[in-house]
């Protein structure tokens, strides 16, 4: 059988898609240069070829995760101008759901980036876009005079650390806590942080009777 030439892009484009999925199987922890070149039925030298390094390839994989994620919620929050809506729309959608792989992933890198520089760069800047999605959004809210917040960047930030956090515990705890009240807690906290009161008509599931 003759061999399909396939692109130099193309080539490429199978070996990020092959780490995303040993990632994904494996964790970015566990995954190895053997099994993303045997995923993407190409050789060692190959890889090396593309990339100066497996992190190289590993960060790329995970960008491409982290941005895609990015672009769903920019998609969700498309269209919305009232910025109280928007922030209500950002955490459903930013939380997790039965499909937790992005958020392991995320958790695989910021596992293993204190010592691997390349992955460490890659999460810095995947992490400061979300900030600044989520600073944005605060700095809307207090223009339009829909949020009363002092300092925009800095509600972001603990925001963003406390959606983060709630993540840690839905998928790499595995809390006995259900989701909906993790997910009500760090709803109404965000809010809080904008100046908001709790979601009208919505109660955390401790205070459901």
């Amino acid at each position: 059988m003759a061999q399909v030439h396939k692109s130099a892009e193309r080539r490429r484009r199978d070996l990020v898609d092959a780490a995303i999925a040993v990632m994904r199987r494996k964790g970015m922890g566990e995954a190895t240069s053997r099994d993303v070149t045997q995923a993407a039925g190409v050789s060692a030298g190959l890889l090396h070829h593309y990339f100066d390094t497996f992190d190289d390839l590993l960060a790329t994989a995970f960008e491409e995760v982290a941005d895609a994620d990015l672009d769903r919620v920019r998609a969700a929050l498309e269209g919305i101008a009232d910025p109280v809506e928007r922030l209500d729309v950002l955490i459903e959608v930013f939380a997790p759901t039965d499909d937790d792989w992005q958020y392991q992933v995320w958790l695989d890198v910021w596992s293993v980036s204190a010592r691997h520089p390349t992955l460490l760069r890659a999460a810095q800047r995947c992490n400061a876009e979300w900030q600044q999605l989520m600073a944005d959004l605060f700095r809307d809210g207090v223009a339009t005079g829909a949020f009363r917040c002092a300092d925009p960047e800095a509600a972001a930030w603990r925001s963003l650390a406390l959606l983060d956090g709630m993540a840690i515990q839905s998928v790499a705890q595995q809390t006995t806590m259900p989701r909906r009240q993790l997910h009500a807690w760090a709803r109404d906290a965000t809010r809080a942080e904008a100046g908001l009161p709790p979601r009208p008509g919505v109660r955390s599931v401790t205070s459901q009777t």
